[in-house]
């Protein structure tokens, strides 16, 4: 979602920062409402043998790194740093669409105060 400018979260979010396995180890937490699934290796591989078209383009193969970055941009979404998420679920295809619609939509809700631009937020979001 191209935007020239995005607000900074105005919290305080050192609680929020899950470097390495503590992503894994909070996601239960973290996702008891909404059930989304960890994307670790095997979640990655399934969801690309099911349906290849959610790749990113161009997509190497290196199923590993992007699972590590779907992780990131998670991690950038629970930290508060919602251009960062949308940025790196970007590079995901469609496999990112989660951190990357919940980042646009909780930014463009609390933190965008421009009308024009927050109904760009949700549009862009929306496709």
């Amino acid at each position: 979602m191209p935007m020239s400018h995005w607000n900074r979260f105005p919290h305080e979010n050192s609680n929020f920062i899950y470097d390495g396995d503590c992503l894994l180890d909070a996601w239960p937490r973290l996702h008891a409402g909404d059930q989304v699934e960890f994307p670790d290796v095997h979640w990655v591989q399934q969801c690309l043998e099911l349906a290849p078209e959610t790749a990113p383009e161009p997509f190497d193969g290196d199923v590993e790194a992007l699972a590590a970055t779907i992780q990131d941009a998670w991690r950038a979404f629970h930290a508060g740093d919602f251009e960062h998420a949308v940025s790196l679920a970007g590079q995901c295809g469609h496999l990112a669409h989660a951190p990357s619609n919940k980042a646009a939509g909780i930014y463009a809700t609390y933190l965008e105060t421009d009308d024009t631009a927050r109904q760009a937020c949700f549009l862009s979001a929306a496709e």
